[in-house]
């Protein structure tokens, strides 16, 4: 019985994790608790040239405040990641991400003054070349 228990909870881990949304980057508002977010060629593929876009994740929860950790990035000279405080591309960013950033992890948290407890990513690469971008 503690065998076959035990197997249940591995197997019901493995399809949890199976199952985590995928936010790739471009135009758009999610409101989540979790998810994997990754650059617009996935975890398996470089992201384009030209790209220039606009995500938003937002809580579900009103008291809640957005985390995202990046597990890896890695942009090509040129290309730069803007993170803001909030639900729009508006002010000064609390970073901007670009190839000095390739091989941190950086993590970002909306801050205490944001009242919608959004962090808001904008892309843009240029038309040269490209990486193998980020997941977080």
């Amino acid at each position: 019985m503690k065998k076959l228990l035990l197997f249940f909870s591995i197997a019901l881990a493995f399809s949890y994790t199976a199952t985590s949304q995928e936010f790739r980057m471009g135009d758009g508002r999610f409101t989540t608790c979790s998810g994997n977010f990754v650059d617009s060629g996935g975890v398996s593929a470089n992201y384009a040239n030209s790209e220039n876009s606009v995500i938003t994740f937002c809580s579900p929860f009103p008291t809640d405040k957005v985390q995202v950790s990046f597990n890896s990035i890695n942009l090509a000279s040129g290309d730069l990641l803007f993170v803001y405080d909030g639900d729009a591309v508006a002010g000064a960013p609390l970073r901007v991400l670009t190839l000095g950033a390739n091989g941190t992890t950086p993590v970002f948290l909306a801050t205490a003054a944001n009242t919608t407890g959004c962090l808001t990513f904008r892309f843009i690469s240029d038309t040269s070349n490209n990486g193998a971008g980020w997941n977080a």
